[in-house]
């Protein structure tokens, strides 16, 4: 059955864009962003880049500072441990809904970008890319709407530190908790999917949060710069709209 083709407003492709960057983590916290360089990346005019920069705003992803653009927003150890155990508890949530309701054909489609997922472990911009890809796929199986808006504006503002969370553990680590992961989906164990989703938000986060201040201080920016060198947003990668790209 024919369907009415769904189109987008020019406010709506640049908001969309730009949470998208954010969740990728492709900018740094109270990184300044501006406003003009922003619509010349995009092509446009100001306006719809405004009313991205504020409806991002309302979501607490970036701060507005009048004469000068907007920045991202840098929140507190207690605001990154409140935002992470929400996390932990909503997508668990999302986590054991979905693995509970997924047919066959969803499952072996969500397994093959869990193997790409896998395949990522060396190339930052690729696994940042790739686990959002695969959780959000894995989520909207759970047809749960307003919790998965929760979830975006939450990724929203946790995206520019959540590069960090390469810093603060071994890889072998995180994939050896995401091959588990795997095996949980495969074998359709919704209360141990859902456990070892927790696992993945909330111990790399505690590891960030032992050293939170010094991470966001003096040495945030120069931890950051090196994971995301070579990040770029454009047809689902993640690239840094608004400023120019070095030369290597």
């Amino acid at each position: 059955m024919l369907r009415p083709i769904e189109t987008k407003s020019m406010q709506d492709l640049v908001h969309d864009q730009l949470s998208e960057a954010l969740m990728a983590g492709a900018f740094r916290p109270g990184e300044m962003l501006n406003l003009n360089a922003l619509a010349q990346s995009f092509g446009t005019s100001l306006m719809p880049v405004r009313d991205a920069v504020r409806r991002l705003a309302a979501d607490e992803a970036l701060v507005v500072e009048p004469q000068r653009g907007a920045r991202v927003r840098v929140h507190t150890a207690a605001e990154f441990a409140e935002m992470s155990e929400l996390r932990a508890e909503l997508e668990g949530d999302l986590t054991e809904r979905a693995v509970r309701s997924l047919d066959q054909a969803t499952r072996d489609a969500l397994l093959e970008r869990l193997e790409g997922l896998l395949r990522a472990e060396d190339a930052p911009s690729d696994f940042l890319r790739l686990n959002r890809d695969f959780y959000f796929a894995l989520y909207a199986a759970a047809d749960r709407p307003v919790t998965m808006r929760l979830v975006r504006s939450l990724w929203q503002q946790v995206g520019p530190v959540i590069t960090l969370y390469l810093q603060t553990e071994s890889g072998s680590d995180a994939m050896q908790r995401l091959a588990d992961f795997g095996q949980a989906l495969r074998s359709a164990q919704a209360k141990n999917a859902r456990d070892l989703r927790c696992e993945q938000i909330m111990r790399p986060s505690a590891g960030l949060l032992s050293q939170y201040d010094k991470v966001m201080g003096t040495g945030r920016q120069s931890a950051v710069d090196v994971v995301l060198k070579s990040i770029e947003v454009g047809s689902g990668s993640a690239r840094r709209p608004g400023r120019k790209r070095r030369n290597t």
